[in-house]
């Protein structure tokens, strides 16, 4: 380009309106998965009759796995590209939280919310892969879904 900066992928499309609720969209599950999920623990220690220590793994277990995640599901995305990694990560959430709503014992709701914060955190990875692919750091940093003036 003759202004110096790297090529950019082509949208596809995409306006700045469709990629602020797009990214948006995939970043809220992690903030769903944690914030909602702490008033229930109480709840969910009497029903499966274990201590809060005990159901507080479950919440242990996905900033754990959330964190730890990122090292993965950043690589695959740049290897096999953001959508792949989206929508994977989008399915091994939902599939999770409905293996979460089913779980009979402790141990199955704690397996089921690590791999809920894996496919989070997938979604997640691959938002802000791709805002990164598609806008430069200012325009990615931008609050308002306005493009950038010409």
């Amino acid at each position: 380009m003759s202004d110096g900066r790297a090529a950019r992928p082509d949208a596809g499309g995409i306006g700045p309106a469709t990629l602020l609720w797009l990214t948006a969209g995939l970043m809220m599950l992690q903030p769903l998965a944690t914030d909602l999920y702490l008033p229930a623990l109480p709840g969910i220690a009497g029903h499966f009759e274990v201590g809060v220590a005990t159901v507080q793994w479950t919440l242990s277990i996905f900033v754990a796995t959330f964190g730890a995640w990122q090292l993965v599901a950043g690589p695959l995305s740049d290897r096999f590209g953001r959508y792949p990694v989206v929508v994977a990560g989008a399915l091994v959430y939902c599939g999770a939280s409905v293996l979460a709503m089913l779980a009979q014992t402790i141990e199955v709701l704690i397996g089921a919310r690590l791999l809920q914060a894996a496919g989070a955190c997938s979604c997640l990875v691959g938002a802000r892969g791709i805002v990164r692919d598609l806008r430069s750091p200012t325009e990615g940093a931008r609050c308002s879904p306005r493009p950038p003036p010409s």
